[in-house]
């Protein structure tokens, strides 16, 4: 059981998120991928069922990204963070067919909560 996550490089929401599961999940395995090629040859590799992936979409240019990479999420267990809560953003959003999708200001609370329930549940 472990966390995936996609932070883009030299991004301060990429060090909140980093926070907000180091408080969720501390000491949990945790595999950071900073750019998009390299999360796609991580999917590459099998995920246990047990997995949560995290993606950070900080720009709508780094959404439409990771919507390149819709078939290596299929069956992955992922909460996708937007950059905005603007309607298409959120339906391109949902096109990877998050478990989860969060966006605006008090998401790394949120985020700290949804990845332990979800660490939990599949822990049971």
């Amino acid at each position: 059981m472990g966390i995936l996550m996609f932070l883009p490089q030299g991004t301060q929401d990429g060090e909140r998120v980093r926070e907000a599961i180091g408080r969720a999940v501390p000491g949990e395995r945790a595999e950071v991928c900073p750019t998009v090629a390299a999360l796609a040859e991580r999917l590459r590799e099998p995920l246990d069922a047990s997995d949560v992936v995290v993606l950070l979409a900080d720009t709508p240019a780094c959404l439409e990204e990771l919507l390149g990479l819709g078939d290596l999420l299929d069956g992955a267990r992922n909460v996708l963070l937007l950059p905005d809560g603007e309607e298409e953003s959120i339906a391109r959003g949902h096109r990877l067919l998050p478990r989860v999708l969060l966006y605006g200001g008090d998401w790394p609370e949120r985020l700290s909560a949804i990845v332990r329930k979800m660490l939990e549940g599949a822990s049971n």
